[in-house]
């Protein structure tokens, strides 16, 4: 049973077992890619509801106090930022007045990376305050990104992010396995050789299976 959830991407969030631990949240994203099409994302007024009851449920999950896990890992709970998307999607008209110029955008960006490890220092709660506010700031940085001549740039490290993604784990495995457990003790050379041995991966990816299977889907 463990392995057919593996292989139809099936209620991977609380297995025991999976194969690439990244998948968990391919089971979420099927999810809304079959959901958002059909029901929640078909109409803007859909996409309004549904952005709204999205908000309310995220609201209700702090109020009641729930972990991070269980603010992080159900598909409930990944409804808002699903939503926001469709709602950038459907309200783009209304939000380029809030796009702003690149020097906004870097600072954005530059609080964005250690948001969480800001608010922990002065007290708050990274999985809370850090978490939510780190999304907030980054939304001005994806409206940005969409209207900026860099967006042809920002296609290629689109098409090798998704592969890292799903191969930082084997990466890290791989570093620990030619340079031996004591490797992670070292945090700052563990994590340069992580990136370049995943990065060396998703490319091989890209270029060996994603772009001859991105040809099937164009026709699809």
């Amino acid at each position: 049973s463990e392995w057919l959830k593996n292989i139809v991407l099936y209620d991977l969030t609380w297995s025991p077992i999976i194969t690439i631990p990244p998948a968990w949240a391919l089971a979420i994203e099927i999810f809304f890619y079959i959901a958002m099409p059909f029901l929640l994302s078909r109409t803007k007024q859909t996409t309004y509801i549904w952005f709204v009851i999205s908000l309310v449920i995220t609201i209700s999950l702090n109020i009641s106090g729930a972990s991070f896990r269980n603010r992080y890992y159900p598909a409930y709970a990944a409804s808002l930022f699903f939503s926001a998307g469709a709602m950038i999607f459907y309200y783009w008209k209304h939000l380029e007045r809030f796009i702003p110029n690149a020097t906004f955008a870097v600072l954005f960006f530059a609080l964005f990376i250690p948001f969480p490890l800001i608010v922990e220092a002065f007290g708050g709660d990274r999985f809370a305050l850090g978490y939510y506010g780190a999304s907030l700031l980054f939304l001005p940085v994806l409206l940005w990104a969409i209207v900026s001549p860099l967006f042809k740039y920002s296609r290629v490290l689109g098409d090798l992010a998704y592969p890292m993604f799903l191969m930082h784990f084997l990466g890290a495995g791989i570093v620990r396995l030619i340079w031996g457990p004591g490797i992670t003790g070292n945090a700052g050379m563990f994590f340069g050789l992580v990136f370049i041995v995943t990065f060396l991966l998703a490319l091989g990816t890209h270029l060996g299976f994603e772009r001859q299977i991105n040809r099937i889907r164009a026709r699809v």
